[in-house]
Parts: C-alpha cells; structure tokens; sequence
C-alpha cells in the first residue's frame, strides 16, 4: 500500500476523484489500499472471523466515506481506524454467536440424538440462552436478534425498526454490554469454554 496509497510524497492521483465519487478513481482506491486492509484484516481477526469478509466492509464503508475527506489525509491512518472499528464489530458479534451456541443454538429444541441426558442438556442451554435474552429490553433483543442472530446489516435492521443506521449501531453495542453480563452471570464464560 506504500505505493501510490499515501506515503508521503503528495496525495494519490486518485484522491480527487475519490472524494467526488468518480468510479475509475474509486477502483483506483481500491486497487492500491485492499492488499493493505485485507493484510490488517487477516492478522487483527480473531476466531470465528473472516479477514476477507472484514476487509471488505472496511472498503465499502470508506467509499461511501470517502467525500469527507479532508485536504492531505492520511489514508493509512483512516484506513486502519475503520478496521479496527469494523473488526471490533465483527469480534463482539462473534461472542455473541459463541453464546449462542454455547446454549444450543437455534436449533435446541430439536432432538438429533436418542440421548436423554444430551437432549436434556440442549434444552437446559437454550432455556438459559431464552433467560439471559429475557433480561434484555424489549429494543435490546430486537436489534441483537436481528443484527447478531440473522445477522442483516444495519440499514435493514434500521428499515425494520424504523430508526437510523447510527441508532442500530449504539443500540447494538448496548445490547451486547447487557447481554454479555446477563450470560456471565448465568455462568457463561467468555473464552469459549461454555457454563462454569
């Protein structure tokens, strides 16, 4: 990315364009920073997310803000921001399916074993799972289930509710912080190692 991305030796001949939304200047930008963020992406991700999918959200996002640019910006800079607010999403929502999943996921109620003991423990989970997401408010569980669970993007999510992009995503960080207390109180700990 060092070269022609912003390495100090003036802006980008693609810059202009970016800023005015001009698609060749668009590919241009993407051509000479996705190895970069794509590179962050692969190294910076934890478990249960992928790189790839996170550096492509990080450049969709900085396309459309990309008008906002201000004079001699330092993409590297910007660019690395917008991963690590990105990755940090990914990250938390990956906790939340990890909780998920811990208390039986979506298909709990659905005996796949002839196994008493394992059914009953899969509807123990899942009646732990339904508790902790009880505690949430009614707006919490909402977003959660649609964002993290079916996992739509916040502009559907925002359609949905009738609330802006901006409101889904605080409204998400919320409910995660909520629900991630609930759960540990219920004995859920976070490394993955499922109830204590």
């Amino acid at each position: 990315m060092r070269q022609g991305a912003n390495s100090g030796v003036g802006e980008p001949a693609w810059l202009a364009g970016l800023r005015e939304g001009r698609p060749q200047d668009r590919e241009a930008f993407v051509a000479a920073t996705l190895p970069q963020v794509v590179g962050w992406c692969n190294r910076l991700s934890g478990p249960g997310v992928d790189g790839e999918d996170v550096a492509h959200e990080v450049m969709l996002i900085a396309l459309d803000k990309a008008h906002a640019l201000g004079p001699e910006p330092n993409i590297q800079g910007w660019l690395f921001a917008i991963t690590r607010r990105v990755l940090a999403n990914y990250r938390r929502r990956a906790w939340v399916k990890r909780i998920r999943d811990t208390f039986g996921g979506p298909d709990a109620f659905v005996d796949k074993t002839s196994n008493p003991e394992q059914a009953l423990g899969a509807r123990q989970r899942a009646d732990l799972a339904r508790a902790c997401l009880d505690q949430l408010s009614r707006r919490h569980r909402e977003v959660l289930v649609l964002y993290d669970l079916e996992e739509r993007s916040a502009r559907e999510v925002g359609e949905l509710l009738d609330i802006r992009e901006d409101a889904v995503r605080a409204l998400v960080m919320r409910a995660r912080r909520n629900l991630k207390r609930a759960a540990r109180k219920a004995g859920y700990r976070p490394d993955g190692k499922g109830l204590e």
